[in-house]
């Protein structure tokens, strides 16, 4: 009951093409981008599509090096059992 209502009063802004149980989002906006940490917390490997609500082009974020990898909405996430992916999205009319 509690969770149903907590459902209707939240806004989504990530979309997944088929469920995964084992993913958990973090959404941060920070200095007008967007940010998404995407977590696998299961032993098994996660493959699906994500549309994300903010507009923009999404890249995902090398951790150790800062490079980002273009990617369009949808986009295909692959993670390994255990695997972090970061994903930036910029201001509207913010350079990538």
């Amino acid at each position: 009951m509690r969770m149903a209502l907590i459902e209707r009063s939240v806004t989504s802004d990530l979309w997944l093409a088929s469920p995964q149980p084992g993913l958990r989002v973090r959404h941060v906006r920070k200095a007008g981008d967007d940010y998404y940490l995407l977590f696998n917390e299961s032993s098994a490997p996660v493959s699906t599509g994500v549309r994300f609500g903010s507009s923009g082009s999404p890249a995902r974020v090398d951790t150790a090096t800062g490079a980002e990898s273009q990617n369009t909405s949808p986009m295909a996430l692959e993670l390994a059992a255990y695997e972090m992916a970061l994903i930036r999205i910029p201001a509207t009319g913010q350079p990538n």
